[in-house]
């Protein structure tokens, strides 16, 4: 029985027109033009080799190839003009082009870019035609994103808050990012090509574990040279008698305990006892309360020695 069911599934027509037809090719368009015919042809074919299964926008531009239609016409143009030349059917367009620009104008609003009337226009025509939903809408409006951050332009909405995250993480990780490289993983991100955590990961393996090679298989398994060199902040703070808060990842004092060699030349991990010496020894220990607190017993000591005291 299902080697009949499977024969009667080889011998049923495969109605590649009907297909095509619905992808927005009217039919009185299709049967006006050989070359559409041939493009038919080609798609049927496909279709009876493949089980009757519809080929994917990739195949279908694959079968496109060498049919001059798609050379002398824009398909999308050709369908707008279409329905702008039939009066049952130009209001309809109109209204759903209106439609589909308010649409458009909330995202991009939400996304954090202005659009101008040509640019809203077109995408509102592509996404008529093509049915866009609102994440290819905003794949779109991605390289907009990018050249506002690269020519200085103020963003608004997610692109801002997905900017502002990500320039807040780089600096409090001792990162100073391009414009450029900023543009790329906001346009990234609000394409929804990239999330934030998977930005911070490709920033951690692009610069931050080569940075720490003492630290870099923590790095690389997740953690922010931040949070490993919280330890090294504190007692710096306390030494010093500053505020944590206000100790930059760049100090230059932090960079030496961070990126610690060993007696061999190779990265290695500074203990805190032997940081405490390295922080003593900076020239704004000195002048600390703690260093007075230093002295003053060691000259206390010195005098008991001589029974001054």
């Amino acid at each position: 029985m299902a080697k009949t069911d499977k024969k009667e599934d080889k011998t049923k027509p495969v109605n590649a027109k009907q297909y095509v037809a619905e992808l927005g090719f009217a039919l009185n368009l299709i049967n006006s033009d050989p070359s559409l015919q041939k493009w038919i042809g080609s798609v049927q074919q496909y279709m009876k080799k493949n089980d009757n299964r519809v080929p994917t926008p990739y195949e279908l531009d694959g079968l496109k190839q060498g049919v001059d239609w798609f050379d002398r016409y824009n398909a999308d143009q050709e369908l707008a003009r279409m329905a702008q030349q039939d009066p049952r059917r130009k209001a309809d367009f109109d209204r759903s082009l209106e439609l589909k620009k308010e649409s458009i104008r909330a995202i991009a609003k939400q996304t954090g870019v202005e659009l101008d009337d040509a640019f809203l226009s077109g995408l509102a025509l592509d996404s008529r035609l093509d049915n866009l939903t609102a994440e290819e809408i905003k794949q779109r409006l991605a390289p907009l994103v990018e050249q506002t951050i690269v020519e200085g332009g103020d963003l608004g909405g997610d692109s801002a808050e997905f900017e502002r995250t990500i320039v807040q993480w780089a600096d409090m990780n001792g990162l100073a990012l391009s414009g450029n490289t900023i543009a790329r993983y906001v346009a990234a991100g609000i394409s929804g090509a990239s999330s934030i955590d998977d930005i911070k990961n490709d920033l951690r393996k692009t610069y931050l574990a080569g940075s720490y090679p003492a630290w870099s298989d923590r790095i690389m398994q997740g953690e922010d040279p931040a949070d490993i060199a919280a330890p090294y902040k504190e007692r710096m703070s306390r030494l010093l008698e500053v505020d944590a808060a206000e100790i930059d990842l760049n100090d230059e004092l932090l960079q030496k305990a961070m990126q610690g060699v060993g007696a061999d030349g190779k990265p290695s991990v500074v203990p805190l006892y032997s940081f405490d010496r390295q922080v003593r020894e900076d020239e704004r220990w000195q002048y600390t309360d703690n260093a007075m607190d230093v002295y003053a017993n060691a000259g206390n000591n010195i005098l008991k020695m001589f029974g001054l005291r």
